[in-house]
């Protein structure tokens, strides 16, 4: 895994230390099909928020600048990895995979892959 410390101490000396936009940070649906989702997972694909795997709440924000959510608004570690793009979100009946994510750091996809045991 590359070394993403320098990145996490910025974000921390700027005040910032929510693990929201880390590309790591992922969420699946579950249900029966994309028409009936029952919930939607956040999880870090290397388990290191030990507040994940939790249920999205639906007031979460998303807010990288002001995280509304206890889950990730404190936990952003060492190995975070800026996302540039959109966080990978995966559906119910497999239709999405990493690939559709094509900003997303190759370390990041490989680490998603495995974690999430998909594509």
């Amino acid at each position: 895994m590359g070394n993403h410390i320098e990145e996490a101490m910025r974000l921390k000396l700027a005040g910032k230390d929510s693990c929201l936009h880390c590309a790591l940070l992922y969420h699946r649906d579950t249900g029966y099909s994309n028409y009936t989702v029952e919930e939607t997972t956040t999880d870090c694909a290397i388990d290191n928020n030990p507040n994940l795997p939790a249920d999205t709440p639906s007031d979460w924000t998303g807010d990288k600048n002001n995280d509304n959510w206890p889950k990730t608004n404190h936990s952003l570690c060492a190995k975070f990895i800026p996302n540039p793009g959109d966080e990978v979100h995966f559906d119910v009946d497999g239709e999405i995979t990493t690939d559709d994510y094509p900003k997303l750091p190759a370390e990041a996809r490989a680490l998603i892959k495995a974690h999430a045991n998909c594509d």
